[in-house]
């Protein structure tokens, strides 16, 4: 009975969808788009490591585990995630508090260091730590001393200061819904400050600190740049697997570091999505009324006042190095002013590649993702669990799975993609609809279904409906989605490293190659055109935001 019970459902939403052929059709399309560009390339990786000769084998995972070189890879980064999670999470949560409870002088500015590293390329971090502590560096020349931050210390530094933005945001929004009136009890009740955060606050941003953890985990994991640039001697998943495609062109067992990558990866995102539920935490249940400011206790306020001025430091630390790169002839060596790391030609051209293919990706993952949005949450669309699932796994998967995957699938005919724009849009879209069908999601169910009810039954079609009446209602989750898509695509390199030919070279990429290559003024040069780039369309934003009204975006 319930198999029949969910055929005749079935039966009785495609005819209610197939009313609507232009909605069926732009449906169907974007549910091929997602098990075309998402889940056929992560199939394919699974296929060539279970598939090595075209029979089923373990082969190449008893080799992986057989032989220390391969699953030493797994080990490191593993041990790299579960260092890199608490000290970001506990960084995170230390910059929002400050900016809630804090001293309100010092919020705005505590506000835009804890967000700023967001705007930059991840390897970014690394370029400025190979300048100040590598074997030539600023330090070892200064103190006239052997160090250097190569391996451990400097993989660590770069990926907690580069993952502090997504985790203070998502902190920050939980410490800002927290009810007052029950730390207000607390308080009443004779709790001191100290014994209030740890039995009251903490365990009411328990939900947020995890999902925030999680989530810093499986980007660490999956990181790319910075182990590439500044863990030398270190063999880490991603890396090795890039070693692997690019040196050996051996994507076998490429796809076996790649199966390692999302195995854990993907565990940790079903448990950050089905199974931290934040309604067992839940202490607002209508309007909290007005706080009274309290002044945090010294012995809480001045440890966290310093933890916050250290990292903020170190954050500045790294604009000012990459700015001194560019402009010096040799930093650390020739401090004389030059402009010669500005090769405007190349430059130019690579910031035009990484702005197109942005802008196209930008627009493509906005407007798929929340026309998506809109037809699983009004129409009959069978799946639509499953639809979200995909739409948003690409977001949980790696770009080194993304990246090998689409050579795997797009390499050769029936559809040869490898070596166009394309290629590369689509890597990028696959790797950020997440955001836009969030977003999307997120603002409809704000918004009663009575208005298209309304021009329905005057005779608006549904796809009108969407365009002139919905659309307009959602275009702050519309336009932020594209936004972050944006940014995202500015500064991603894991995915595409892989898929970029030279005619569309890309700045991450050549940023990556030449701090690689040891040209550290020119690779400080395009890093601060590319920043420049993002800042620039931020500030579009903000001056869309301002005319349209929307000021929440900002």
């Amino acid at each position: 009975m319930p198999a029949k019970n969910k055929l005749r459902d079935l039966s009785r939403d495609l005819r209610e969808l197939a009313r609507d052929p232009v909605i069926a059709i732009i449906t169907a399309v974007l549910a091929a788009g997602l098990f075309l560009f998402i889940v056929y390339p992560i199939l394919l990786v699974l296929v060539k490591s279970l598939f090595p000769e075209g029979n089923f084998s373990f082969s190449l995972f008893e080799t992986f585990f057989r032989k220390k070189i391969h699953y030493r890879a797994l080990l490191n980064s593993l041990a790299l995630a579960g260092i890199t999670t608490p000290a970001t999470t506990a960084l995170a949560f230390v910059f929002a508090f400050m900016v809630n409870r804090g001293p309100k002088r010092l919020r705005g500015f505590f506000r835009v260091n804890a967000v700023i590293p967001f705007v930059t390329p991840p390897f970014v971090f690394s370029l400025a730590l190979i300048i100040i502590g590598g074997r030539q560096g600023l330090i070892s020349r200064f103190f006239d001393i052997e160090f250097s931050l190569f391996g451990w210390p400097g993989v660590i530094i770069a990926q907690v200061l580069h993952f502090i933005p997504l985790c203070f945001i998502m902190i920050d929004n939980v410490l800002r819904s927290l009810n007052p009136n029950v730390e207000e009890a607390a308080y009443n009740m004779g709790a001191g400050q100290v014994k209030a955060l740890f039995t009251i606050i903490l365990p009411l941003c328990l939900p947020g600190l995890l999902k925030a953890g999680l989530l810093v985990f499986i980007l660490s994991l999956a990181d790319f740049g910075n182990p590439a640039l500044i863990g030398r001697g270190i063999s880490f998943l991603a890396v090795e697997a890039y070693l692997l495609v690019i040196g050996q062109y051996e994507l076998r067992m490429a796809s076996v570091y790649s199966v390692m990558l999302l195995v854990p990866s993907l565990v940790l995102y079903i448990i950050h999505r089905y199974v931290i539920h934040e309604d067992k935490y839940q202490t607002i249940t209508g309007a909290p009324g007005a706080r009274e400011e309290h002044w945090v206790a010294p012995i809480i306020q001045i440890p966290m006042l310093i933890v916050c001025f250290l990292t903020s430091a170190a954050i500045l630390l790294i604009f000012v190095v990459i700015i001194a790169g560019a402009f010096t002839k040799i930093i650390g060596i020739n401090h004389t002013l030059t402009l010669n790391h500005f090769s405007l030609t190349k430059s130019l051209f690579v910031l035009k590649n990484s702005v197109v293919v942005s802008f196209y990706s930008a627009i493509g993952g906005a407007c798929a993702g929340t026309f998506l949005a809109y037809v699983l949450v009004r129409k009959p669309v069978p799946a639509k669990n499953v639809l979200e699932l995909i739409s948003l796994s690409g977001f949980a998967v790696p770009g080194t799975i993304i990246g090998i995957g689409f050579i795997l699938a797009f390499n050769s005919p029936p559809i040869q993609l490898t070596g166009t724009m394309i290629i590369i849009v689509l890597s990028m879209i696959s790797r950020t609809i997440a955001v836009s069908v969030e977003a999307g999601l997120a603002k409809l169910y704000q918004i009663g279904s009575t208005i298209e009810e309304a021009s329905t039954n005057m005779g608006a079609s549904s796809i009108y409906t969407f365009i002139k009446i919905l659309l307009p209602l959602m275009f702050t989750a519309f336009f932020g989605g594209m936004i972050y898509s944006f940014i995202h695509a500015m500064n991603t390199l894991s995915a595409v490293i892989f898929i970029t030919p030279p005619q569309f070279m890309l700045a991450p990429i050549s940023i990556f190659q030449l701090a690689a290559e040891g040209r550290i003024g020119q690779a400080c040069s395009l890093s601060l055109f590319l920043i420049l780039s993002v800042f620039a369309s931020l500030a579009i934003l903000n001056v869309v935001t301002k005319k349209t009204g929307l000021r929440g975006l900002a």
